[in-house]
């Protein structure tokens, strides 16, 4: 009995490259976005650590009064205004300053003794 020859090729359809091709191109385009999403986030992270940074040492200024308790430097701006809570039924007070700074995209509030 003859029938059909069978007719197997070993290569893949046109179809299922053109599937290959299309999940490859979204995975692509997914981790591209990652990668800019993470630098965002990096250069953010890095001008928060800056800013911090530039607010340790203006602290420290501050307590050894190195620096006046208002003004400006460069990108940032500050002020200092005291502060005093009672403590044991008015007994005593507690007194502090509060050191507000502020640049152009960041502020911070910190308390000194």
């Amino acid at each position: 009995m003859m029938g059909r020859p069978e007719f197997r090729s070993a290569g893949f359809t046109l179809l299922e490259v053109l599937v290959a091709v299309a999940i490859m191109g979204l995975a692509g385009a997914g981790s591209l976005r990652l990668i800019i999403q993470s630098e965002r986030a990096l250069a953010e992270a890095r001008q928060q650590r800056l800013f911090v940074e530039e607010v340790s040492r203006l602290r420290l200024d501050l307590l050894y009064e190195k620096t006046p308790d208002n003004g400006s430097s460069g990108d940032l701006s500050w002020e200092t205004r005291s502060q005093s809570r009672p403590v044991l039924n008015d007994r005593w007070s507690l007194r502090y300053r509060i050191l507000s700074v502020r640049s152009k995209s960041r502020s911070i509030e910190l308390s000194l003794p």
